[in-house]
C-alpha cells in the first residue's frame, strides 16, 4: 500500500508547471497594463484635441461681431488713431495671424499687437522671447455678445451712462450701436452712482485717447421706443504657443484676452498653423487651424504625438 504524500520528480514537475502559469499569468497582466496605458495616453490627447478645438470655435464665433447692425452698419472712430492704426478696433478684418519665426522679436513687432493691452514684455502682455518658433499666433476681435443698454442720449463729448458696466474699467475699448452706425471709444474713467454708471471719454493727447471732434456734431445716441442704442465692450482674443509653467520642455497653448495677463489653458499643444479658407473670388469664408497634441507621459521611452486639423467658418461675414 503507498504511503499519502508525492514523489520527489511529482513535486518538481507540479514546481514547473505552477512557473510557466506564473509566468504566462504576468505576461497577460503586463500586456493588459501596456494597453491600457497605451488607451489612457490616446484618450489623454484626444481630450486635449477637444479642449483646444471647442476653445478656438467659440473664439472664431465671436471674431467680428458688431452687434445687431451686422456688416451694414457705418463703423467710425472716437479715438486719435484711424481704425487700422489700431489693431485693437481693426473689427473690419476682425482676425491676424502672425508668423513666429526663428527670432521672435524680429518677426514679431509691437505694432502687431495693442498697445492699450501692454500686449508685449509688460505685467499683462505676452513674453515674446517664449514664443516658441514655428507656431502661428491668432489674434481675433469682435464685440462682446453681451450687450449693456444706454440709459440717456450720448452725443460728442458726453459721458456713456449705463444701469450696470459689467465688467468694463478704464482703459477698455467700447462700441456704441444703434444698429445703423457703430462708435468707438476708449473708456477713460469710470465713475459709479447709486442706480447707474458713468463711463466718460475725454478728448486727450495719447495716440489711443478719444478726440471727440472726430464725431460729427449732430450726431448722438437718442434712446427711445425707437431707437435703442447698445453698448458693447470690444474684445481681443490672443491664442500662441509657449512652455508650459509646469514642465518648460513641454508646449503649451496660452490665451491672452485684451487687458488681462496670459493664461496657459492646455499644456501638450504645439505646432500652431492657421491658414485661411477662401472661395474662388478670395473671399475668406474662415480659417484652417492644426496642431499637434502630445502625451504628458512617456511610453516605452517615447512621447506620443497626434495632429489635429479643423476648419471653422466665420459666422460674422467678413
Amino acid at each position: 500500500m503507498r504511503s499519502a504524500g508525492v514523489t520527489l520528480v511529482e513535486l518538481l514537475v507540479s514546481i514547473a508547471l505552477s512557473s510557466l502559469t506564473f509566468v504566462a499569468a504576468l505576461q497577460l497582466v503586463g500586456a493588459s497594463l501596456g494597453s491600457s496605458a497605451d488607451m489612457a495616453a490616446w484618450s489623454n490627447i484626444h481630450d486635449k484635441a477637444s479642449h483646444a478645438m471647442l476653445l478656438l470655435k467659440e473664439s472664431v464665433a465671436r471674431a467680428g461681431y458688431l452687434g445687431c447692425g451686422g456688416r451694414g452698419i457705418a463703423v467710425h472712430s472716437l479715438l486719435r488713431s484711424e481704425l487700422s492704426a489700431v489693431p485693437e478696433l481693426s473689427l473690419l478684418r476682425p482676425y491676424a495671424v502672425h508668423h513666429v519665426g526663428a527670432n521672435a522679436l524680429q518677426s514679431l513687432s509691437a505694432q502687431h499687437l495693442p498697445t492699450a493691452a501692454r500686449a508685449i514684455d509688460g505685467r499683462f502682455g505676452i513674453n515674446v522671447a517664449r514664443l516658441l518658433p514655428g507656431n502661428d499666433l491668432l489674434v481675433l476681435r469682435g464685440l462682446a455678445y453681451q450687450a449693456l443698454p444706454l440709459r440717456v442720449q450720448t452725443s460728442a463729448g458726453g459721458h456713456i451712462e449705463v444701469a450696470d458696466r459689467r465688467g468694463i474699467v478704464a482703459g477698455d475699448f467700447v462700441a456704441v450701436t444703434d444698429c445703423q452706425h457703430l462708435e468707438l471709444f476708449r473708456i477713460t474713467s469710470v465713475a459709479e452712482r447709486s442706480d447707474h454708471s458713468l463711463l466718460a471719454r475725454s478728448a486727450g493727447l495719447r495716440p489711443h485717447d478719444n478726440h471727440a471732434s472726430r464725431l460729427a456734431a449732430s450726431r448722438m445716441f437718442a434712446v427711445s421706443p425707437v431707437s435703442r442704442p447698445r453698448l458693447h465692450k470690444v474684445e481681443s482674443e490672443f491664442f500662441f504657443v509657449a512652455p508650459s509653467a509646469g514642465a518648460p520642455d513641454m508646449p503649451a497653448l496660452w490665451r491672452k484676452e485684451t487687458h488681462r495677463r496670459p493664461v496657459e489653458v492646455i499644456a501638450g499643444i504645439g505646432n500652431l498653423g492657421v491658414d485661411e479658407i477662401a472661395d474662388s473670388g478670395g473671399h475668406v469664408l474662415g480659417i484652417r487651424i492644426r496642431f499637434d497634441a502630445r502625451s504628458a507621459r512617456q511610453l516605452r521611452g517615447k512621447s506620443i504625438e497626434r495632429t489635429y486639423v479643423r476648419h471653422f467658418a466665420f459666422e460674422n461675414g467678413l
